[in-house]
């Protein structure tokens, strides 16, 4: 049986040290596309939840979420410190010895967001308490933005959870997944 095979709870958390990949090689796509009718709604109404409590959240203006994910990806594609869990953002003890890569410029050619428009909106964010900026203008989104954005965040949790749930139910009744499940561990 290979790791393909098998998703067990020990390969969903994140413990310290090397992250452990499951490869799906196109098991994911071939699912989407032959279930469609069933799976699409499930990604876009998880979608919709997503972008329609984010649009609530920062006032309409949809380019400021885009902004706060580029500086957020950033921060974890170039993490150097400890994984740290959900929990730990919401109180602010996650993240030390992480670097912090992204200034505005960076941003408007990650995002095509004029570079006037996405200074104004980072310095709306700053005033908002949303970000912070370091050296040489270093962005970080701060624990205040974590806290404020937290339900949309827990939308997009909800979104993956269904979304894994009906894939998970598609790839199981296909004899493409065996999913073990240990209660309890």
């Amino acid at each position: 049986m290979s790791n393909r095979d098998v998703i067990a709870p020990e390969n969903l958390a994140c413990p310290p040290g090397p992250r452990r990949r499951i490869r799906t090689d196109g098991m994911v796509i071939e699912a989407m596309k032959a279930g469609f009718s069933t799976l699409q709604p499930v990604w876009v109404e998880g979608h919709l939840a997503q972008l329609c409590e984010l649009r609530r959240l920062v006032g309409g203006d949809l380019d400021k979420p885009i902004i706060l994910a580029v500086i957020g990806q950033r921060f974890f594609a170039t993490a150097t410190g400890e994984p740290f869990s959900y929990s730990e953002a919401l109180k602010g003890e996650g993240g030390a010895g992480r670097s912090r890569l992204t200034n505005i410029e960076s941003i408007s050619q990650a995002t095509g967001i004029p570079r006037e428009s996405v200074r104004r909106k980072v310095n709306e964010m700053v005033a908002e308490g949303w970000l912070e900026k370091g050296a040489r203008g270093a962005l970080m989104v701060t624990a205040k933005a974590v806290v404020d954005l937290a339900p949309a965040t827990e939308a997009g949790y909800r979104m993956l959870e269904d979304v894994f749930e009906a894939l998970a139910n598609a790839l199981t009744i296909s004899g493409r997944l065996k999913i073990e499940i240990n209660p309890g561990r």
